[in-house]
C-alpha cells in the first residue's frame, strides 16, 4: 500500500532566501499504535509513506531562543505557518520547527551534530493531527547548517550515523492513534509555491 500526505500547494525549487520552504519525505512504516476505541490507521508495518509540507517563513514566529546561536526554536499556537494536510474541523495550530546547528547534548556522549524537528499540528474538536519529522546528523559526516535560522536547505538520506524518523499522530485519549516510520530521504528546499 502506498499513501502520500501532500500539501494543497504546488512548489517549484529556486534560489536560497525563498519565502516558502518545500519539505519532502519518504520512508517505511515501523510501527502502528492505537488506543482502544480508535479506528485502525490506514497503514501497516512495512508500507511506504511519504509526503510534502510547505513552511511559510513569512508567517513563522521569531526564534524563541535568539540568545542561543546553536538552537533556533520557531513555534506558534496561533499561526499556521507549516502547511500540510489539515482536517476540516481543525482551526487550531501548534506548528513548530527546531533547528540545531553544531549542537552537543551535554547529558549524552555524542559529538556535535546538526539536526531539525518539524511539526505540522492541527487542533480541533476531535483532538489533534500531527505530522512530525526529525533528522540528526553528526558533524563528522560534514556540517549541513551554518546557523540556526528557519530558512534551511538540505537533502538527508539514510546512511550510517544519520538518524531520520517521523510519525503521524491523531485523536485524543481512547481515540488516539499513531503511525511511526523511519525515513529513507528527508529534504528541505527553498521554493516558490502557488495554490
Amino acid at each position: 500500500m502506498r499513501i502520500k500526505i501532500i500539501a494543497a500547494l504546488v512548489c517549484v525549487p529556486f534560489a536560497a532566501n525563498a519565502e516558502k520552504l518545500l519539505v519532502e519525505y519518504q520512508g517505511t512504516v515501523s510501527s502502528v499504535e492505537r488506543a482502544y476505541f480508535a479506528e485502525a490507521p490506514l497503514y501497516a508495518v512495512g508500507d511506504s509513506i511519504g509526503g510534502t509540507l510547505v513552511i511559510d517563513s513569512t508567517l513563522a514566529p521569531s526564534d524563541e531562543l535568539a540568545g542561543d546561536p546553536r538552537i533556533g526554536r520557531y513555534g506558534s499556537s496561533a499561526v499556521d505557518f507549516i502547511l500540510g494536510v489539515r482536517p476540516p474541523d481543525a482551526p487550531g495550530s501548534g506548528d513548530l520547527m527546531v533547528v540545531y546547528d553544531d549542537w552537543t547534548h551535554t547529558s549524552v556522549n555524542m559529538g556535535a551534530h546538526d539536526g531539525v524537528v518539524i511539526r505540522d499540528q492541527s487542533i480541533g474538536r476531535e483532538g489533534h493531527f500531527d505530522v512530525v519529522l526529525g533528522m540528526r546528523r553528526p558533524n563528522l559526516l560534514g556540517q549541513l547548517f551554518s546557523e540556526d535560522g528557519l530558512v534551511q536547505s538540505f537533502d538527508a538520506a539514510d546512511e550510517p550515523g544519520v538518524d531520520l524518523w517521523g510519525y503521524v499522530e491523531s485523536g485524543f485519549g481512547e481515540f488516539w492513534r499513531a503511525v511511526r516510520f523511519t525515513l529513507d530521504r528527508f529534504s528541505v528546499t527553498p521554493g516558490s509555491c502557488r495554490a
